[in-house]
């Protein structure tokens, strides 16, 4: 494949990220304004992101690039049992982290009944279930195997990794340089953790789990943690602590060293487990 086309296909990639995300809440605005309920808008919104931005995907890979979509790390769906594993122990072993060893307290958002189900349907479908996997097929399905085909393993690992931080600038209104040094470092080590899975599993599924089930007990709308407290989760840990460190800065936790460390914590495990899964095959 020629540069062009591979960096056209990183581009378009991109683009699918942007418009998979705007087209997908579309059905869900329309039903908001017919006055349905708002967690069956959210529940519409996740489902619409996921379908469009899948399509979209497919069509890029099979017909435009025309590349088959097992060779873009998106075969038939299937899990690793350790990698589900790896999925509930990560984010729970960073949420006890910040409980035990991070001093804070414990504030309820007042939320419940309609608004706490709203809420809980956004964390799980969109910014969980959906954001996961449709960030996974892009990044580490068809941006990392783009550039792997065309350069190394080494690119394709870091490039996707520090584009995947960056474009999480995105997600805040304001920020210092701390801060966006701490997400693309955060951002490069956790692309580094799904690259990594994707890579030696040969698939971008068994990744796309660990994202969104991590999005969904980090930001799931049940408990979060951070520096103030939640006023769309249910149960907020908050931080007396107000050192970007541990805070993350703007971004949030996510972008904190503990976070950071269960990363790479994660990525030696992952190594261990695919090569395991290797030396049995």
């Amino acid at each position: 494949m020629t540069t062009k086309k591979t960096i056209g296909g990183i581009i378009a990639a991109l683009l699918i990220l942007v418009i998979s995300n705007i087209a997908g809440t579309l059905p869900a605005s329309l039903l908001y304004m017919l006055n349905m309920p708002e967690w069956i808008c959210n529940i519409t919104a996740g489902i619409s992101y996921l379908i469009i931005a899948y399509l979209l995907i497919r069509l890029l890979v099979t017909k435009i690039l025309k590349i088959s979509m097992e060779d873009m790390g998106m075969p038939k769906f299937s899990i690793k049992p350790g990698f589900l594993i790896m999925a509930l122990i990560l984010p729970a072993a960073v949420t006890l982290a910040f409980i035990l060893f991070v001093n804070g307290a414990y504030v309820s958002s007042g939320i419940n009944g309609e608004k706490a189900a709203s809420g809980i349907a956004l964390g799980i479908l969109y910014t969980g279930m959906a954001a996961g996997f449709v960030e996974e097929m892009l990044f580490r399905g068809i941006i990392l195997n783009l550039i792997r085909n065309k350069w190394n393993t080494v690119a394709a690992v870091i490039i996707p990794s520090v584009l995947f931080g960056a474009i999480h600038l995105t997600e805040v209104e304001s920020f210092t340089a701390t801060d966006a040094v701490l997400l693309i470092i955060a951002g490069t080590a956790v692309g580094t953790l799904f690259s990594v899975i994707a890579i030696r599993s040969g698939s971008v599924w068994n990744g796309a789990v660990v994202h969104s089930i991590w999005n969904i007990i980090m930001i799931g709308g049940i408990l979060q943690i951070g520096s103030t407290p939640s006023e769309t989760s249910i149960m907020s840990y908050v931080i007396n602590d107000s050192s970007s460190l541990i805070t993350g800065g703007t971004f949030g936790v996510e972008s904190s060293v503990i976070a950071m460390g269960g990363y790479i914590l994660a990525s030696i495990a992952a190594l261990l487990m695919t090569k395991k899964n290797t030396s049995k095959a």
